[in-house]
C-alpha cells in the first residue's frame, strides 16, 4: 500500500491546522470501492519539523477493520528516511 505524504509546512501555523482539518474532511467524503478495495486509506501529513499526523479512514464493513479500530492504537516510529 502506498502511503501518501502531504507537506503542510509551507502554511502558517494557524492556516496549517485549518488546512489539515479541510483535507481530512475532504478525504472522508471519498467513497470506498468495496469491489476492488482496499477498505482503508491512510495519509501522512507533515506539519513541522518532526511533527506528523497519520490520518486513517476505514470502511466499517470489514471484520478486521472493526476489530482493529476497537483497540487502542499506539504508534512510535522513527521514519525520517522514509519521508
Amino acid at each position: 500500500m502506498e502511503l501518501p505524504h502531504v507537506d503542510l509546512r509551507p502554511f502558517a501555523k494557524r492556516q496549517r491546522q485549518a488546512e489539515l482539518q479541510r483535507l481530512m474532511r475532504q478525504e472522508l467524503q471519498v467513497p470506498f470501492n468495496l469491489a476492488q478495495g482496499p477498505v482503508f486509506r491512510a495519509t501522512v501529513f507533515h506539519l513541522a519539523g518532526t511533527e506528523h499526523v497519520l490520518f486513517m479512514a476505514f470502511h466499517h464493513s470489514d471484520e478486521w477493520t472493526t476489530k482493529f479500530t476497537n483497540k487502542p492504537l499506539a504508534v512510535s516510529c522513527c521514519c525520517n528516511d522514509l519521508l
